[in-house]
């Protein structure tokens, strides 16, 4: 019998808006909950380890969920 062979060539966004592991951006950590609520904490001036404790997350996590923020009123 022959081997058959599969090839996972999906790339697209995943159903919580992160990219796989094979292309696009990279996943951001935590979940779509989490990163809704870390923006927001951040919005109302908690510092990144005051969020992480809250979330459950690492305040290295927290940083680069605020980092991939659209930057606002750059010229």
């Amino acid at each position: 019998m022959a081997d058959l062979i599969t090839l996972d060539v999906f790339s697209g966004p995943l159903a919580d808006g992160s990219a796989d592991d094979k292309g696009g951006q990279p996943r951001l950590p935590g979940t779509a909950s989490q990163r809704r609520l870390a923006v927001l904490y951040n919005q109302q001036g908690l510092r990144p380890d005051e969020i992480a404790s809250k979330l459950g997350l690492s305040r290295y996590d927290v940083t680069q969920i605020i980092l991939a923020l659209p930057r606002r009123g750059r010229a």
